[in-house]
């Protein structure tokens, strides 16, 4: 048996560190179940412990620049509060009471939704297999704890804590190394139990909501009965053991599973009255959509628990539009009475919104070593795309200085441009790095602001790629469409031979920059066993065109007014994610545009160099008429509307007919094709090209000969008799067909 640990000092009166300090550092998963309640640590021993480790390291510095900006923060919304009581007219609470019962009108209590959450997943799935583990203090990870065991946590351990930090906590801590293969397979057995109860939609590896209420009606039992009966049946499936909230919405049930973790259950009777109750007391932050910094702005203004949201409704309703998100004041008021949604559906392939890859290193601001990530970041980052038949418009790059400080540089070659192939992304994460490095020393010679310092090096401790504005490729190949496959010309970029087994690159999936303010998992270890729920099809029961892996969180509960959010750029420029400095400055788009009618493996020309707007054909008639005769020292001879028409309509036709016999003369494989009508690039067979050129020409009929309008002006002819006129030198053709 372990003994017990050491009291480490504690900080005395005089160094008494700042309470938000205490919080901050902490930790995003310091309300974790079985940490600092009726542990061998009190939750304040534990604050002190890891403020004490931390203090001299550069995370913490960071951590208190961010604690300073939210200060800033809170002092603005207390001043904006105070002003606004000034002006008040009395009627905030009227206008707060008619909103609350706008929304009790939707409250829905018919249905059962239940809260299915594995007790220390990634610990027990370890136990399963070695179950000398039961009972001893372990945390799996490497340099940073994915989870503890309910031993470790007893100590303060818990997920996302640097392993030397749980050390001293806990000093006879094991680490054990992960095995995602494992937790894959565990996390089908339990889902597929949780499948014979009802229509269940994944929230990550080890977490589902299921909806019972037609298992409830057709057993005819009671939702205490359902969950029991669920609960006992994983139990025996699986070896492991799961914790419950059942309640008529997602909101409520997430919160009830953590009421009696581990291996309990909470059930919340299907009345107003019960909904509300329950909810009165619980911590703001122990709802989903609440974070650590809206917390803190609420606690500013005095709100400490839900209760407090109606006692501050007048409050609130002041400064609704300083809250950080325009729905916001509703969502609380939403939160007060207990609402929340309650469908359950499973996510579909279409829901992904990025696929993304980022590994952390040592600090470095050698560029052969930054150039080397990049390669291994994109290789994994190619492989998951290629499995899950995605392509991406806009490749983002994250770099997280030494002092981690993080900042984002995006890149969209093109607006009909889809990448997944290494070579693409290696190339233009490169592109992205070397910018960067390049462009920083500049900027800080100018005054100008930048984040990681001010030092002109650039010195990074975690690169990472992602590719967003999505496009499904396999529901692309089921529509059997030409259109959309459009590629980027390949590029001779050297092969990288790395091997497969790349297990320390962590893998995201809609990751904020910010993700460690507000994210109840800003663990990246646990994203990227997340990540690998969604990637691995754990759902064995979807439809085809379901999704292959679980749903966005923020459909776990009442919608927090669309908390988070996805940037892209439309063009082949600069993009600044996050409010980094003034640089977009336009790039070059080095890939072959459509519109450009560029054959793969040509060279783009410079913006000045590019095929211009050709002119119509009349102008260039009258022009080539106009400089003979000028030549010749006589008036032009002008042609007649008709014959000018005839002679753009025969150039026309000669042009496509010399573009289509330019086409027949490329190979058929490996090659991109320029449609002679439209001008688009198509990467596909001869024989699909001929068939989108024919759909241009499906009546089989030559283009209508244009109207031509001529504008006469009336005048006397020899004697000024109105028999007659003469043609104006002012003659305009006004024609509706294709130009030359």
């Amino acid at each position: 048996m372990a003994s017990p640990a050491p009291r480490l000092p504690v900080a005395g009166p005089s160094s008494e560190p700042k309470a938000s300090m205490l919080k901050r550092m902490g930790g995003p998963s310091d309300l974790k179940a079985g940490v600092g309640r009726g542990g061998i640590r009190t939750a304040e021993e534990i604050q002190h412990i890891v403020h004490e480790v931390s203090k001299r390291s550069k995370y913490f510095k960071d951590q208190e620049r961010r604690d300073r900006e939210l200060q800033v923060k809170v002092d603005k919304l207390k001043g904006r509060l105070a002003q606004e009581e000034l002006t008040a007219r009395g009627d905030e609470e009227d206008k707060a009471d008619a909103i609350l019962k706008e929304l009790e009108e939707t409250r829905d209590l018919s249905r059962v939704i239940a809260l299915i959450d594995a007790d220390a997943f990634y610990a027990a799935c370890h136990v399963r297999v070695n179950p000398e583990l039961e009972g001893k203090a372990f945390g799996v990870g490497g340099g940073m704890l994915t989870t503890a065991s309910y031993g470790a946590r007893k100590y303060g351990c818990r997920s996302a804590m640097p392993f030397f930090i749980a050390q001293k906590l806990c000093p006879h801590l094991v680490s054990l190394k992960l095995e995602p293969d494992l937790y894959v397979k565990a996390s089908r057995e339990i889902f597929a139990v949780l499948s014979k109860y009802g229509t269940i939609a994944p929230a990550s590896l080890d977490e589902a909501y299921v909806d019972l209420t037609q298992y409830c009606a057709d057993q005819d039992v009671t939702p205490t009965e359902a969950i029991t009966r669920l609960r006992a049946e994983v139990q025996a499936t699986t070896g492991l053991t799961v914790s419950a909230g059942v309640s008529p919405n997602k909101t409520l049930s997430k919160i009830a599973a953590d009421v009696n973790k581990p291996n309990g259950q909470f059930v919340i009777d299907p009345t107003r009255e019960a909904c509300m109750e329950f909810i009165q007391g619980v911590r703001l932050r122990k709802c989903f959509g609440i974070g650590r910094v809206c917390e803190t702005l609420l606690n500013g203004i005095g709100l400490e628990t839900v209760g407090d949201i109606f006692r501050d409704r007048a409050k609130l309703y002041l400064v609704r539009h300083h809250l950080g998100q325009s729905a916001h004041f509703r969502f609380l008021l939403g939160l007060y009475l207990g609402l929340g949604r309650n469908r359950v559906k499973r996510a579909k392939r279409g829901d992904r919104k990025t696929y993304g890859v980022e590994k952390t290193f040592t600090p470095t601001s050698d560029p052969g070593k930054l150039d080397d990530v990049i390669r291994r970041v994109a290789k994994s980052l190619a492989k998951d795309l290629k499995r899950a038949d995605f392509s991406g418009r806009t490749v983002t790059l994250r770099i997280k200085h030494a002092d981690f400080v993080s900042v984002t540089r995006a890149h969209t070659p093109g607006k009909n441009i889809y990448l997944r192939d290494y070579k693409d992304l290696v190339r233009i994460g490169l592109m992205l790095l070397h910018k960067e490095i390049d462009e920083r020393p500049k900027l800080i010679a100018r005054g100008e602001e930048v984040k990681g310092g001010r030092n002109p090096v650039l010195k990074a401790r975690l690169l990472g790629l992602r590719v967003g504005n999505l496009r499904d490729e396999r529901a692309l190949a089921k529509a059997n469409k030409l259109d959309g496959w459009v590629r980027v010309s390949s590029r001779s970029t050297p092969e990288i031979e790395l091997s497969d087994s790349d297990t320390d690159v962590q893998r995201d999936s809609d990751l904020d920059d910010d993700e460690d303010e507000d994210d109840d998992e800003a663990d990246p270890g646990k994203r990227a066993l997340n990540a690998v729920m969604r990637d691995a099809a754990i759902d064995p029961f979807a439809d085809a065109g379901d999704g292959e892996g679980g749903v966005k969180k923020e459909d776990a509960a009442c919608d927090p007014a669309a908390f988070g959010g996805a940037s892209g750029s439309g063009s082949g420029s600069w993009m600044c994610v996050d409010d980094y400095d003034n640089d977009a400055e336009d790039e070059d788009a080095e890939v072959v545009r459509g519109r450009f009618g560029v054959h793969r493996g040509a060279t783009v020309p410079k913006p000045s160099q590019r095929r211009a707007q050709q002119p119509s054909s009349s102008t260039i008639v009258q022009g080539s008429s106009l400089a003979a005769a000028s030549r010749a020292g006589s008036p032009p001879k002008r042609k007649s509307p008709a014959a000018e028409d005839a002679s753009a309509n025969e150039k026309g036709k000669k042009r496509r007919i010399r573009k289509e016999e330019e086409e027949a003369a490329k190979p058929a494989s490996g090659n991109e094709w320029t449609c002679p009508v439209c001008d688009k690039v198509f990467a596909g067979s001869e024989a699909a090209m001929s068939g989108h050129v024919a759909k241009h020409f499906a009546d089989d009929e030559p283009p209508a000969r244009p109207k031509v309008k001529v504008k006469k002006e009336c005048g006397s002819l020899g004697g000024g008799g109105m028999g007659g006129s003469k043609v104006s030198s002012k003659t305009k053709v006004k024609g509706k067909g294709r130009k030359g």
